[in-house]
């Protein structure tokens, strides 16, 4: 299921006044779920008196709570082993999401994609650094295989770590892990396979620092890397292009097989 609302940077549309989603109500229930992406959904509430938010309230069938609550009490997550999904940023939407995690017992891959105010931030500060995210996934039973998150607050490593015995593919795809931190993922998550992180350049040059760490995972069989690109006008240095981009898998390699990793 992928139902995708307009999304415009750092300028938000918002969702319509209209309740737009699925709508479950008085008990009704789809069949027990293995897998279920939904990261772009307008999920609903029962209009609130003096609630400033009034989004996805009109024609939504239940008369009190939020459709995450709905769905955190009602729903068969027992078969659950694969989610996709984007928390929303405004309260009170987000209600139930922690209590919904409590059910996924069977869950082995999650994957928390970035809001839409990701890229902003000025705007909910809890939702740009990644807290939400190590909330829910706190909140989650089961020893997961794969995890994906868009951001990662400081200290969120924790959370990763309850999972070491397991996970297998790990990917935080907007924040720039610290060497640190990247040592301590390596020292600590022994079954680690796949990994993407997002590499900073040091100074003017590649990250030879980071690179010989990555090239020191033991078990590490694919490696996906991000890099800034920069202002279109000012890209920074060194350029990332078609061209240079061998560069960086030969000195990997090199770290690698040199044992300087």
């Amino acid at each position: 299921m992928h139902v995708k609302e307009y999304e415009g940077g750092c300028v938000n549309y918002g969702p319509d006044l209209l309740y737009g989603g699925i709508g479950f109500t008085r008990g009704e229930i789809p069949p027990p779920l293995r897998e279920l992406e939904i990261p772009h959904y307008p999920w609903g509430m029962a209009p609130r008196p003096g609630n400033e938010f009034q989004w996805n309230c009109i024609g939504y069938p239940e008369p009190t709570g939020t459709e995450p609550e709905y769905w955190a009490q009602n729903l068969d997550w027992s078969q659950l082993r694969r989610l996709v999904l984007r928390l929303p940023v405004s309260e009170p939407y987000s209600h139930g999401f922690p209590s919904l995690a409590e059910q996924l017992t069977a869950l082995e891959e999650i994957e928390l994609v970035p809001s839409h105010y990701d890229d902003c931030p000025s705007r909910h500060s809890r939702h740009h650094d990644g807290s939400d995210q190590i909330e829910f996934l706190n909140h989650v039973p089961s020893l997961l295989a794969s995890i994906s998150l868009s951001r990662m607050p400081p200290g969120g490593i924790s959370a990763i770590q309850v999972h070491a015995a397991r996970v297998h593919s790990l990917a935080i795809t907007r924040t720039i892990l610290s060497q640190q931190e990247l040592t301590i993922i390596r020292d600590s998550l022994p079954r680690l396979s796949t990994l993407t992180v997002v590499c900073a350049r040091e100074g003017d040059e590649w990250p030879d620092g980071t690179f010989s760490l990555l090239a020191s995972f033991p078990r590490l069989h694919s490696l996906t890397t991000w890099f800034e690109i920069g202002p279109y006008d000012e890209p920074l240095k060194p350029f990332l292009t078609v061209s240079s981009a061998p560069t960086i898998f030969s000195r990997l390699r090199q770290l690698g097989a040199s044992g300087l990793g």
